[in-house]
């Protein structure tokens, strides 16, 4: 049977602002408190779900997570109607209601790590749900997200779904951000590449976003063999100056990887086995294109995908498509590789304001056929519900957000309601 590659991805909360919460992110840090348009943020990304729909790319769309998080509000004691509760967190510390009210889980790439059946040893496709342990607001996800995980891998014929590793320092794991996977058509089963920020074992460790234990534990799991995997360091270099996760310095497909030279510590091993496999590997050098250059345009976090004739498809964002530089580093990549790739940009301004381009945007799921058709049909994207989603945001999504918006009275009287028409439509207000 030919594999798939399901893209799951989110539709922007309606509650999305600049709340400058990820200190080691410096697109949110340089735009804290910006007035966001939640309504443009979602309206873009519908564009995006309906050009990959068009292109052939199955999509499964979660609705945003409900905020504020109530069930985070209540654990630490707030009680009375969400309107009483929000003024109280609102005076209990700077910044707490803000992560209650994030909209960050629209960046799936963070929800969960998954791999193939082919790589498994008991034959299934396994997910494991990302902790997000390194930042609070992002942390409250994992709860919400495994919900959505358990209904739409339900089948345990094909799907083995485990929960997020401990929530502590030293298993701090981002998901699907820092795994790569590889295959080549003569290998049975592919090889995935597990980039980690800080191992708990040196003696000068620093909690990361993803950790060596993490990732050795996601792979024991995952029951991967280890011939079949490669734990691989990113450079200190490249952390102190603001590159968070793997895939805003790297991307790849299932045969080309593209990076930066400074990414990795000690990369030259990495490449080596790649190679060996029949991998296209691709540096790009920082002479060429520096670090903060590749942070200005977003280029690394960039989406291939398969295209609707079968070719390879790049799907930048639109700040890519005027850059010289990034133009330059195209013509290499396509010299390098034996294959045509196509070029597509998508406006995603307001999410890369917030240190998110396209291949953030997505949770990339490799199946079968059988799989796939294992999937709940009611969860997958199509263009009546595109049409719907965009009749209820262009409605109800406000055009200008602050976080003084949303103490008002009237933005959370018609929050909720909001809330439960995107969950009618995508599928996920029954069981």
């Amino acid at each position: 049977m030919s594999d798939l590659q399901l893209n799951i991805s989110e539709l922007p909360g309606p509650t999305f602002m600049y709340s400058g919460l990820s200190k080691d992110n410096v697109a949110s840090v340089q735009n804290k408190h910006l007035v966001a348009n939640p309504l443009k943020f979602a309206q873009l990304s519908l564009q995006r779900m309906r050009l990959l729909l068009d292109e052939g790319v199955p999509q499964v769309i979660f609705p945003p997570h409900r905020r504020p998080d109530m069930q985070a509000l209540e654990v630490c004691g707030f009680t009375g109607d969400m309107s009483h509760m929000i003024s109280s967190a609102d005076k209990f510390s700077n910044g707490y209601l803000e992560s209650l009210l994030a909209a960050s889980s629209v960046w799936t790439a963070n929800a969960a790590t998954v791999t193939p059946s082919a790589d498994s040893e008991d034959g299934k496709v396994h997910i494991t749900t990302a902790n997000l342990n390194s930042h609070y607001h992002r942390s409250i996800e994992a709860s919400q997200t495994h919900a959505k995980l358990a209904r739409l891998f339900s089948d345990d014929k094909f799907f083995c779904l485990h929960q997020a590793l401990p929530g502590h320092s030293r298993f701090s794991d981002e998901g699907a951000a820092n795994h790569m996977r590889f295959h080549v058509e003569a290998e049975n089963r592919g090889l995935n590449v597990f980039v980690y920020s800080n191992d708990p074992d040196n003696p000068e460790f620093v909690q990361g976003r993803q950790t060596l234990w993490a990732s050795k534990a996601i792979c024991q799991l995952h029951a991967l063999p280890d011939s079949k995997v490669l734990l691989q360091k990113q450079s200190k270099e490249a952390i102190s100056r603001g590159i968070f996760h793997n895939d805003i310095i790297s991307m790849n497909s299932h045969d080309l990887l593209v990076f930066h030279q400074q990414a990795y510590e000690d990369h030259e091993s990495l490449i080596e086995k790649l190679m060996a496999q029949g991998i296209c590997c691709v540096e790009i050098k920082a002479e060429e294109f520096s670090l903060e250059h590749a942070l200005k345009t977003y280029f690394f976090n960039s989406e291939f995908i398969s295209g609707k004739d079968g070719g390879l498809v790049l799907v930048m964002s639109k700040s890519c498509q005027h850059d010289a530089k990034v133009q330059v580093q195209l013509d290499r990549i396509q010299t390098a590789y034996s294959k045509e790739i196509k070029t597509m940009y998508v406006d995603l301004d307001d999410s890369l304001r917030n240190g998110g381009g396209p291949a953030c945007l997505r949770l990339r799921v490799q199946l079968n056929q059988e799989q796939f058709s294992a999937i709940p049909s009611q969860f997958l994207l199509t263009q009546n519900k595109l049409e719907a989603l965009q009749e209820v945001v262009t409605r109800f999504y406000r055009e200008s957000l602050s976080y003084e918006d949303v103490l008002t009275e009237i933005f959370q009287r018609n929050l909720q309601p909001v809330y439960t028409k995107l969950e009618q439509i995508l599928g996920w207000n029954h069981n």
